[in-house]
């Protein structure tokens, strides 16, 4: 459902600091601090002990949107998120232990349509939680519990922690969703053909419609956002299946006009794409 989606950002994690847990020397913690997606922070194994990290704002924030992105979780794998006034309290918001992945509606359509999930196309998939209102934030802890991993380890390749922007009204009917596929077929002389396959970027236009008082907050939202700074496309903040399965990590890669059609009624034009 459209109307449910959220736009998230500007990412805190890149403002603050990770910590916790036991990580590779050579893949550490801090690669997950950054959005470069192929430099990955390894854990030292998959005990519960290791696999749990805590992000320390500089400033005390309001957030709502805590994820993982490019995780290696195994089907059976759970997380559990806390917030606190200090490092692991729950004073904020305790958290319970939840499920990592919600695909089981579509993997069950997949299967009985003899399709079978592919495991790396998982990495792409966010693991985490939208909270129900926006919470001052200045500790949050993200604990792993894969143990079972066949790997041994766990992989994150970005964590991402922001606010939330949902207009009042939601976005205008008609969005538009594509997807690039960036492999590619090349064929010699003599008839023999060659494929090489890479990942499918994804691409979400809208029409966001904000109330009077909402359009100066948009402006300085895409102001700091800009085209280089990531955000979180955020399908859905009531259906955990539906937001994980169709939100992703991403960038402004059109920011149109903040226009004003109608007294009671602000619009601007946006495109995001999947930041690979």
């Amino acid at each position: 459902m459209l109307y449910d989606m959220a736009l998230c950002g500007p990412n805190r994690v890149t403002a603050g600091t990770l910590s916790g847990g036991g990580w590779s020397t050579a893949l550490p913690l801090s690669n997950a601090e950054t959005p470069e997606l192929a430099a990955v922070a390894r854990s030292l194994d998959a005990t519960t002990t290791n696999t749990k990290l805590l992000y320390t704002a500089p400033a005390t924030r309001l957030v709502q949107a805590i994820y993982l992105i490019g995780t290696t979780l195994s089907d059976d794998a759970q997380i559990r998120v806390s917030i606190g006034t200090t490092a692991w309290a729950t004073d904020i918001y305790a958290g319970s232990w939840v499920d990592a992945w919600h695909r089981t509606s579509i993997d069950a359509a997949l299967a009985a349509y003899g399709i079978e999930p592919v495991a790396i196309e998982r990495a792409r998939y966010p693991v985490g939680v939208f909270l129900p209102a926006r919470t001052s934030a200045p500790f949050i802890g993200i604990e792993i519990d894969d143990t079972t991993n066949a790997a041994g380890t766990v992989d994150v390749a970005h964590v991402f922690v922001a606010g939330a922007f949902v207009s009042s009204w939601g976005p205008q009917e008609g969005i538009g969703l594509t997807m690039a596929d960036l492999s590619g077929v090349s064929g010699a002389d003599s008839g023999a053909v060659s494929t090489y396959r890479r990942r499918k970027q994804r691409s979400q236009a809208m029409s966001l419609i904000v109330p009077p008082e909402e359009s100066a907050v948009l402006d300085e939202w895409r102001h700091q956002l800009g085209t280089t700074e990531t955000l979180m496309y955020v399908a859905s903040r009531s259906d955990p299946e539906r937001a994980q399965l169709a939100s992703y990590l991403c960038r402004c890669e059109e920011i149109g006009a903040i226009e004003y059609p109608y007294r009671v009624a602000h619009t601007m034009a946006l495109r995001v794409t999947e930041w690979l």
